[in-house]
């Protein structure tokens, strides 16, 4: 509770929970993930269950190459298939960025969910033409 700010914008709600990954199952359909907090194990849950979902817009997970090979193996002795893992981002973060100061991942990571945002708006954009069209 005394990580966030008193004050939070509008559109952004706090949840503070001591099980962390049920909450995975309250987020809408086609939520964007950006899973990193203070614990490998937790991060761990998440992405497990964020990745079981399988209706996220993105499922980003801060750490290195070999944290995301870690996680893989040990995704894949849980039951998650190679499609599932495609869905998962680690490193995130707009490729070419590297610096490794929180605020320049900061900044990275959310110009990559801009982009990944965009995309989606443009691909629903393009199939409704596409729709119209015919």
């Amino acid at each position: 509770p005394n990580v966030f700010p008193d004050q939070l914008p509008q559109n952004v709600s706090a949840i503070v929970s001591d099980t962390l990954a049920l909450e995975v199952a309250a987020m809408p359909t086609s939520s964007f993930f950006l899973v990193m907090t203070h614990s490998h194990a937790v991060d761990f849950e998440i992405c497990d269950q964020v990745l079981r979902r399988g209706d996220a817009a993105y499922c980003g997970l801060i750490g290195s190459l070999s944290k995301r090979r870690r996680f893989e193996r040990l995704l894949r002795k849980q039951g998650i298939t190679d499609d599932q893992l495609a869905s998962l981002t680690c490193p995130i973060g707009v490729t070419g960025i590297e610096g490794k100061k929180p605020q320049e991942i900061a900044v990275s990571a959310s110009a990559e969910l801009l982009l990944v945002r965009d995309q989606l708006q443009q691909s629903l954009h393009d199939s409704e033409s596409t729709v119209q069209a015919l």
